[in-house]
């Protein structure tokens, strides 16, 4: 809340008409509204710029470790955007243990392409069984 009231007498100067003064108006409205349930000292991101860097990080970071579909390493986002702190990583591997981490990606995320193929790829093997019988010769 604090950027909209500093921002809002910078405006000020440029809102010379009434179509400049309705723009400022609908500005600070809007970071009112969009900043209104940040905590006191958060930042918000105010770019797309930013949002497609992340997202370009993610999907660095996601190809080199799997091959296609969106998998548990969505989490490493946070850590590439927030500053971390021992204490404050500390609290969250005592509160947040890998049962609930593989639980939140079966529920939200679902199983990735490259899995599915691995099902169905598996299942046709096991319905083949030429395909079977020339594998288990050699």
């Amino acid at each position: 809340m604090q950027t909209v009231k500093e921002l809002d007498p910078q405006l000020q100067r440029w809102a010379t008409s009434p179509r400049s003064r309705r723009m400022k108006n609908a500005i600070v409205e809007f970071l009112s509204q969009q900043t209104a349930t940040a905590w006191p000292g958060e930042r918000l991101i105010g770019s797309t710029e930013v949002l497609e860097s992340i997202i370009g990080k993610y999907k660095r970071l996601q190809s080199m470790h799997s091959g296609g579909g969106m998998t548990g390493m969505i989490l490493s986002i946070g850590a590439m955007v927030g500053q971390p702190c021992h204490d404050r990583i500390v609290e969250a591997l005592k509160q947040v243990t890998n049962s609930k981490v593989w639980q939140w990606c079966r529920e939200h995320l679902g199983v990735t392409l490259q899995a599915q193929r691995k099902l169905a790829f598996a299942a046709e093997q096991i319905r083949d069984p030429k395909r079977l019988a020339m594998e288990q010769s050699f």
